[in-house]
Formats: structure tokens, C-alpha cells, sequence
């Protein structure tokens, strides 16, 4: 029977986990107040913000409830245990959740669910590797279990007292539809972000995330014509195709030609995405004043798009739509182990005589970068540096992010100058102002950054704020610094004076809050070259997705290049030109956490149910439009139902000419199941196929299914293809691997105790390893430890490509 004494034992947990919840709201008060200096009335959102958490507070407690009530039959002692488990266990969780709030700017949602488990654990270890990460934990624990033992245990609760807590911890349950409030109720979205409690949000996005998961999945051609229609018919483009709803005549619009003195050699194109280079803090006007005065003076030289959108707010969907203009998928372009047919700017500039590097100096496998370059059959990726480059610091966490930008820029020309190749576009992608934001001369660029606040004519709150952000800062300052010297470098190369330079920045810095809404996709965009005419700047709205058909149309016009797509599934068109503000493009967003709720159309973005008008200077104020509302809902959806419906059914592009050049070199076929043990390090699984000398790039695909008890994600071996040559029976040489995420090539979610279906296609560039006798291709196991493993019914193509 649940007696008085039950219930009193049950409010002293309860009540002791209430105190922890209003001790982290504190704490986010003090911990992001400064961070969110631009934000209206900070403290007022987290006062509103009690609210939510006694929400929050009420709804698990009544859960918890249940778990007390029938551990209390079984065992006192147990029922207490339970309690403090769960207790604790959910003020980590708010901890955690807090941690990246306070980083990103922006709550933790579903992205959990759409991105590999390994990845969040490096999330993690971002966020929280430093000790003093851990001391917020240690505290809030203690504080519980000090409430609870000498404040609410020794309270002996009366009747009447009982009845009106369990009163006040129950209510909450008839409130459980406002525990997250409403985004419009608010004039700034960071205000809404303050307010919300942390754990009900990415509960409630997670439980609408998979509600909404897999809508037109399984819809049929006919099923979606509706959809189709509404598409095509508002955009700006003659569309071919009712199958493929993206394919659409390719105009060849050349708007760059008027800003050059072109010559009669085709022009190499450089293409330089700095990581997280954002408006905010580089450029004219921007509202932290700008970091960078080498791009700033740079972009007086340029033709200069003030304001630029990237289309995501995170590295995966810079080059998709960069270099292809391509929609998102449900989770980002690349972000699966199968891609669809797509043509991009590299596929087809290598159809036109263009030899083609990708410039990198980390690991190519996140988010699957590598594996989306690759496809493009890129002539030559960057991935060995020799001993003459130094790798960045580890940080705390246990990792490094790679080769820093001036290592990247200076092995580049040392590969440029052994290959020798021209025409040919050049893509790099840079990588020191990413986390953990270590380099090797970082106390000189910190001094450099003190300075430089010290002398700014800003109000203290605004200071404090980039104090904040010191090591971010000084990880910018440095990148800016690298460019100078990689124009300064290039500008003595023969090349030079017909090299068509671009630069922008991949995404917004999460670590720097955004100045409004918009703001969360503002970064620079400039392209420069000795052959401009002279400097322009365009207060005209375009995004990444513009890019691509911008030189293309322009190279096929002025070069007269012959092997161009009649036909292209581009998302948006050229480049706008104009000096005066305006925005002619219809511009489709994707999160972090892989959401598409924001859209803009006209000078309106909507985001989430929020319509804003966009102002010239990019500033934004709420507006009620019913009219224009409905109809960019109607906009936006019928793109998220679009966007899935052709990536899912590899609807994108109708006749992949690559596919027919494709020799088959070798099938692999294992029906019988496998029981294995993989050894630290790699495990061939396969034998090996040989590859002829005469092909420039492998085209592979495989499928299994896969069985694994191993619940710690992390340590969930990754499947690799190694390509290895063999001078000798008793000698091998490995050349080149890359390691595929298991959790990305499942299309269901990758889980331990049961048997998962496995798919991925993947491109390799072999050229470089030519020189190397008797070429040999296998796959296998990466793990760092050992794992016990079962698979079946294998299957393995591998094809040759000239």
C-alpha cells in the first residue's frame, strides 16, 4: 500500500532534484549571459525559464512515480536506489544538454538521431574534456544529495501537505503540451532559446522528428505529381522532366564575363571554404567588427557579395551545394553511404579538359566528405603531408582536427608544382578555427587579439562577450593571416595572372551567437582575380547553391566548352548582380541537427513558424503577413517533400553517363555467416581483387548484414576498403583506406543485439598510385578493440573507370 510515509519519501527525492533544476538554470544564466550580449532582457528569459523547468520537473517526476511506486512493494531500499539513479541520471542529462547549449547557441535537438553515435561521443569530449567541464557535474550532484540528506529527508510532510505537492508534481501532466513554449511568443529567437527548458526541448524535437521521419518515403511517381507540379511551377526554370523534378534546360547564363579582361586561355578557378568564417565577425559592417583585414582588404579588390547565405549551418552542406548545387537528402547530401546520380562542377569541368585537387588537411571520412569528393572521380585529393608539417594539438578530448591552414596552403603548391596540370580547379577547405581551436603560435595571436579589443570602441558587456570567445578569435585571426600569405605566395606563381579565386566561409561559427535569425547562415563571399576590370560589391541575397551554375554558365559562354548538360538539376540559378538589396532566389536551409525549417522568398525568412521581414542591412523584424506566410509554408513543405522524395528513390538525375563506362573487375559473394573476433587495428574480411593499370578511378559497392553485441557505439568496428600494392608474395604496401561508418551505411538506425542491413558506394582515385606494381583492392574491419562480429550474405562489385 502506498502510505504517508511512501509519499514523504518520494516528495524528499523529488524535491531535492527540483533544487538541482533551479541551480542549472542559475548557472545558465551565468554561463551564457555574457555569450548572448546582443539578446533583449536575458534575465528575464531565464526567470520566464522556471516556469518550463517546473514543467519539466513535474512531468519526470510524475514518470518517476510510477518506477517508485513499484519498486517500493519489492524493496524499500531498492525504490531509494532507483530514485537516486534516475534523479541523477537526468541532472547529467540537463548538464550535458546545458554544455551544448552554451557552445552552439542553439539547444541540442534530434541530431542525435541523425548523426553517428562516434560523432557525439567527440561531441562530447569537445564539450566536457577539459576538468573543469566535470566540476558542474560534480557540484550539482553533491548539491542533490546534500538537499536530500540534511534538508528534505529530516521533513516529515503532513497529510495536507502531502496532497498539495503530489497536486503540484502531477498538474503538469494536463500542461504537457505547452512544457516547450511557442517560438512566436518571443521577438528574438535566442530569447525562446533562453526560456526553454533544455531536456523538455530535445524531447519534444525528437518526438516530432520521428513523427514526421520517412513522410513521402514511399510514395510513388504518380503519388507525388502533385508535389511535382507545385514545384516546378514555382520556380523559375523550364523543367523537362515529371519523373525527375529537378531536371530543368541549362540556360548557360553568363553574368561574370562584364567584370573580366578575359584571355584566350581557359582560366584555372581556386575555390577556398574557410571553416566556419562567418559575417559576423569578418567583413564590412559585421556586428563584432571584423577579425579578418587581410579579406576585408581583399574584398575591396573583388566583386563582393555582402550577403551571402551558406545553406547549412554546418560543414556537411558546404560542398553539395558549393560544387553541385544539390538538395539535402533527409540528413545532408553526403551523409549516407549511398548518394544519388548527380552531376557537380567538378564531373563536369573534368569533361572539359580541367584536371581537378581537393585541398584538405583532416580526416576526409567525417560527415563523409571524403566520399562525396571522391565520387566526383576528383583527380587528386590531398592526404599525405610528409614529416616537413606539424599536425595541430590534440585537445583535451583526445584529438586533433588536423594540419593548420598555412600547412594545407603551403603543401598545395608543393603538389601543384609536381603535377603540373592546367586548367584545373582547386578546392581547399580549411580547418584551424574548428574545435578544439589550437595552433602552434596561438599565444601570439592571443596577445594580438587582446590588443585589438582593448583598442575597440565597444561597451563593456560587448568585450566581455569576445573575451569569451578569446580562443575562437585568435583561431580567426590566424586564418586570416594564413590567406594573406597564400595570396601573397600565389600572386609569384606563373599561374596567377589566369586564376579565378573564390572565397567563403562553409557555415555560420556556432560558437559566436548570431546577431538575429538570418544571421545564422551570413558568411562571406568574394571572388578575385588579376583579370577583374575593377572591384564591385552586390547587396544582392544569394546562397551556395548559386554557385556552381555561376561558373558554369559563364566558362561554357566565354570558353565555348563543348561537353555541357543540356539539362541540370540545379536548386538555384545564377548568381543576382545587383548592386541594391534584393532577393530573387528561392533559398532552402538545413540545421545542424538536419532540420529544413527555415526558407526564404522574397526579402521574407521564415523559420520555423516565424515569418521575418529582411531588412538592407540584413537586420530582421517579425511581421504578419497571412497571405505570404501560407504561402512560404507551402513553399517550404512542398521543398522538404520534394528533397526526400528524390533522394530516397535516386530521382536527381535520370542517365548517369558514368555508370555506362564502368568495367566490372571483380564480384565478391559470402552467403555463409561469419563469427568472428576483430583484433585491434584492421582485419581483411575479403580477398584481395587486382586492379589493371589502365583505369584512374574504382567504383565499389557493397552490402551485408552485420550482428554485433557491442553496445559502446564508439567501439563498433568501421568497414574499410584498402587499396594496397604488392612488390612481392611476401610484401605489401598499403596506399590508401578509408573507413566507412557503419552507423551511415544502415538506412534504419544501427543496433547492437540484432542484425542490421549494410550499403555503400564509394569512388576511389587511384591515378596517383599508379607507379606502384600489382594494385590490389580488399575490404575489412577498422577497430580499436576487440569486437565480436557476425556477418552474412556479402556482396562486393568493383568496377574500373578511365
Amino acid at each position: 500500500m502506498f502510505t504517508e510515509k511512501h509519499k514523504s519519501h518520494f516528495l524528499h527525492y523529488s524535491l531535492s532534484l527540483l533544487i538541482c533544476l533551479i541551480a542549472i538554470r542559475g548557472y545558465e544564466y551565468f554561463d551564457a549571459s555574457l555569450k548572448f550580449f546582443s539578446t533583449k532582457h536575458v534575465l528575464l528569459s531565464e526567470i520566464n525559464g522556471l516556469w518550463y523547468d517546473y514543467l519539466t520537473w513535474g512531468v519526470f517526476s510524475s514518470i518517476v512515480l510510477l518506477f517508485w511506486f513499484l519498486t517500493s512493494y519489492l524493496s524499500k531500499r531498492a525504490a531509494g536506489i532507483v530514485m537516486h539513479v534516475l534523479n541523477v541520471a537526468f541532472i547529467i542529462c540537463c548538464i550535458a544538454l546545458l554544455y551544448v547549449f552554451i557552445d552552439r547557441s542553439v539547444p541540442f535537438d534530434h541530431e542525435f538521431f541523425t548523426r553517428d553515435s562516434a560523432e557525439q561521443i567527440i561531441t562530447v569530449k569537445t564539450y566536457a574534456g577539459k576538468p573543469i567541464s566535470f566540476l558542474p557535474f560534480i557540484l550539482l550532484t553533491l548539491l542533490y544529495f546534500g538537499a536530500y540528506r540534511f534538508i528534505f529527508r529530516r521533513i516529515a510532510f503532513n497529510r495536507t501537505v502531502q496532497r498539495v505537492m503530489l497536486f503540484f508534481i502531477l498538474a503538469p501532466l494536463l500542461l504537457i503540451s505547452f512544457i516547450v513554449p511557442s517560438s512566436s511568443s518571443f521577438e528574438q529567437t535566442a530569447q525562446y532559446y533562453l526560456t526553454c527548458n533544455k531536456a523538455s526541448y530535445w524531447t519534444a524535437d525528437a518526438i516530432k522528428y520521428f513523427s514526421d521521419l520517412r513522410k513521402h518515403h514511399n510514395a510513388s511517381v504518380k503519388e507525388m505529381q502533385g508535389e511535382f507540379a507545385y514545384f516546378q511551377a514555382n520556380r523559375p526554370f523550364k523543367f523537362t522532366d515529371k519523373s525527375y523534378p529537378l531536371m530543368h534546360e541549362n540556360k548557360d547564363v553568363d553574368v561574370l564575363s562584364p567584370y573580366f579582361n578575359l584571355g584566350k586561355e581557359r582560366p584555372n578557378i581556386v575555390m577556398v571554404v574557410v571553416e566556419s568564417l562567418s559575417r559576423t565577425f569578418s567583413g564590412r559592417n559585421a556586428p563584432l567588427t571584423s577579425f579578418t583585414p587581410f579579406l576585408d582588404e581583399l574584398s575591396k579588390r573583388s566583386l563582393c557579395w555582402d550577403n551571402h547565405l551558406s545553406n547549412a549551418t554546418a560543414t556537411f552542406g558546404v560542398f553539395p551545394a558549393t560544387l553541385a548545387s544539390l538538395p539535402f537528402g533527409n540528413r545532408g547530401f553526403s551523409n549516407n553511404s549511398i548518394m544519388p546520380d548527380h552531376e557537380s562542377l567538378i564531373s563536369i569541368l573534368k569533361q572539359n579538359g580541367y584536371y581537378s585537387y581537393f585541398m584538405v588537411g583532416y580526416q576526409l571520412d567525417y560527415d563523409n566528405m571524403g566520399g562525396f569528393i571522391r565520387m566526383q572521380k576528383t583527380d587528386y585529393v590531398l592526404r599525405n603531408f610528409g614529416k616537413k608539417y606539424k599536425m595541430m594539438a590534440e585537445g583535451e578530448g583526445g584529438w586533433s582536427m588536423g594540419y593548420p591552414d598555412d600547412a594545407v596552403f603551403n603543401r598545395s603548391f608543393e603538389v601543384l608544382d609536381s603535377l603540373k596540370r592546367k586548367p584545373y580547379l582547386n578546392v581547399y577547405m580549411t580547418a584551424t578555427t574548428h574545435a578544439p581551436f589550437l595552433f602552434d603560435s596561438q599565444p601570439r595571436y592571443m596577445k594580438l587579439f587582446d590588443k585589438k579589443v582593448k583598442n575597440l570602441p565597444l561597451d563593456k558587456e560587448t568585450k566581455l562577450a569576445l573575451h569569451k570567445n578569446r580562443q575562437v578569435m585568435s583561431c580567426v585571426m590566424f586564418a586570416d593571416d594564413a590567406l594573406r600569405d597564400f595570396f601573397r605566395k600565389y600572386s609569384r606563381r606563373p599561374d596567377y595572372k589566369n586564376t579565378i579565386f573564390i572565397v567563403t566561409g562553409d557555415h555560420h561559427h556556432g560558437s559566436v551567437p548570431a546577431n538575429n535569425d538570418i544571421d545564422d547562415y551570413r558568411v562571406p563571399f568574394m571572388i578575385y582575380s588579376p583579370m577583374l576590370k575593377k572591384p564591385h560589391r552586390f547587396e544582392s541575397i544569394n546562397c551556395h547553391n548559386n554557385i556552381t551554375p555561376t561558373l558554369l554558365g559563364f566558362l561554357a559562354k566565354q570558353y565555348n566548352l563543348k561537353n555541357i548538360p543540356k539539362q541540370v538539376h540545379w536548386m538555384n540559378g545564377v548568381m543576382d548582380t545587383a548592386t541594391k538589396f534584393r532577393n530573387i532566389h528561392q533559398i532552402s536551409f538545413m540545421t545542424y541537427s538536419r532540420v529544413m525549417e527555415s526558407y526564404m522568398f522574397k526579402d521574407y525568412f521564415m523559420r520555423g513558424n516565424r515569418m521575418f521581414k529582411i531588412n538592407p542591412d540584413m537586420s530582421e523584424v517579425e511581421c504578419t503577413n497571412p497571405a505570404m506566410k501560407q504561402k512560404i509554408n507551402h513553399l517550404r513543405d512542398n521543398f522538404i517533400a520534394v528533397n526526400n522524395w528524390v533522394y530516397e528513390n535516386n530521382h536527381i538525375l535520370p542517365d548517369n553517363t558514368s555508370q555506362k563506362n564502368r568495367v566490372l573487375l571483380g564480384n565478391i559473394n559470402i552467403p555463409q555467416e561469419h563469427d568472428f573476433v576483430t583484433p585491434v587495428d584492421f582485419s581483411a574480411f575479403t580477398k584481395n581483387i587486382a586492379v589493371p593499370p589502365m583505369y584512374k578511378h574504382l567504383y565499389v559497392e557493397a552490402d551485408f548484414d552485420c550482428f554485433t553485441s557491442e553496445k559502446d557505439s564508439i567501439n563498433v568496428p568501421e568497414f574499410c576498403f584498402m587499396l594496397a600494392s604488392k612488390p612481392s608474395a611476401e610484401t605489401t604496401k598499403e596506399l590508401f583506406w578509408t573507413n566507412k561508418d557503419m552507423h551511415y551505411m544502415s538506412e534504419a538506425r544501427f543496433l547492437p543485439n540484432q542484425w542490421n542491413s549494410l550499403t555503400v558506394h564509394d569512388v576511389i582515385g587511384i591515378e596517383e598510385y599508379l607507379k606502384n606494381k600489382n594494385l590490389e583492392l580488399c575490404t575489412g574491419f577498422n577497430a580499436v578493440t576487440k569486437v565480436g562480429m557476425k556477418v552474412k550474405n556479402f556482396r562486393m562489385k568493383l568496377y574500373g573507370m578511365r
